[in-house]
């Protein structure tokens, strides 16, 4: 992938002790939740940086990345959420159904795009427990 910061420390999987922001959709990682983060240090040197994100966030940001061939860490939030309700509309579209009314980036005919990949049934339990807390 080109632009590949290698400042960035790899990705872990952990469980909020706070309620915190999903940099890719922007909606609150509850507490109790589990959560990726990623972390590089700050070009000043003297702070860390830090993005956190929803589990079936993370794995939509890494699949769109991947077939954009970008760097994760560079895809913005509009990019993706114009992706996401891509996904929802196209496949709604394709099973002549009325759009879900999810926020897109919970919803399960978006997140089916995923289901070869490795780790789809945390993908789907992520955006069920997330669908569960907003409502």
């Amino acid at each position: 992938m080109e632009g590949r910061d290698p400042a960035w420390k790899g990705c872990r999987q952990v469980r909020a002790r706070r309620d915190h922001t999903c940099c890719v959709c922007q909606g609150t990682i509850h507490k109790g939740h589990e959560y990726i983060v990623n972390k590089r240090q700050a070009i000043s040197g003297d702070s860390w940086e830090e993005r956190k994100r929803h589990i079936h966030c993370d794995a939509l940001l890494r699949f769109y990345a991947e077939k954009m061939d970008y760097d994760p860490e560079s895809v913005s939030h509009n990019e993706m959420r114009h992706f996401v309700h891509y996904l929802c509309d196209y496949e709604h579209m394709m099973g002549f159904r009325n759009r879900c009314g999810h926020n897109g980036f919970t919803c399960p005919e978006a997140l089916y795009i995923l289901r070869k990949r490795p780790g789809y049934s945390a993908v789907i339990a992520s955006a069920e427990k997330q669908e569960e807390a907003e409502n």
